[in-house]
């Protein structure tokens, strides 16, 4: 895209990057696969760009919501953070996570925000940067599907800052489902699924709980 948000090329490439969060496969091959598509990509649709931001399939990331209280510093969060991986990562130390936090729409206690953590193993952020960067490109953002499908959609239509909306990726096994409210996040989540057919059962559902 240019400064304009003009959309002027789109593709994707069968990277062979880690499936999963829990999969301990080295990314080394992966991003070496992505520097030469990269390369080509550029090249063929002659793009100029020297920024990038790069997004995960969101089974590629450890996502989950928290309660935390309100005004912590950095350090304390960091803290939270640590003890919330080592709940689900207990063999991983914390330190391997790349993490970032975004606290969502306020609950109605007054001493607590819900927070919505996000990882990814360093292994793999470091790879994807290296790789970009023997293309001449330098890395701004690693995002998630979910999350910038999101920001597309703010830009490209206004008026969801003043609705509320249900924002839903469907995939093979996995319906992930963003709420939001005046064009703030208020919830995440997300569900397995046994068949792709189940999503329908699924949004029913959180459609009927929502409204």
């Amino acid at each position: 895209r240019d400064n304009a948000s003009t959309l002027h090329a789109i593709d994707e490439w069968p990277a062979g990057f880690p499936a999963s969060i829990h999969d301990n496969a080295d990314p080394a091959g992966a991003c070496r696969m992505l520097t030469g598509a990269v390369r080509v990509f550029l090249h063929k649709h002659r793009i100029p760009a020297r920024r990038v931001s790069i997004a995960l399939d969101s089974s590629m990331v450890f996502l989950t919501t928290l309660p935390a209280a309100r005004g912590l510093d950095q350090a304390a969060m960091n803290e939270r953070l640590a003890w919330e991986f080592s709940q689900f990562f207990p063999a991983i130390p914390a330190a391997e996570f790349v993490t970032d936090v975004h606290v969502m729409a306020n609950s109605s206690a007054q001493d607590y925000d819900q927070v919505m953590a996000a990882g990814i193993r360093k292994p793999l952020a470091r790879g994807i940067e290296h790789a970009l960067e023997r293309t001449g490109l330098r890395l701004e953002v690693i995002d998630v599907d979910q999350f910038s499908a999101d920001v597309a959609l703010r830009e490209n239509y206004p008026d969801a800052y003043a609705r509320f909306i249900a924002l839903a990726g469907i995939k093979e096994r996995r319906l992930d489902l963003s709420l939001l409210r005046n064009g703030v996040l208020e919830s995440y989540r997300y569900h397995t699924l046994a068949a792709r057919t189940d999503a329908v059962q699924v949004l029913g559902t959180l459609s009927r709980e929502a409204s």
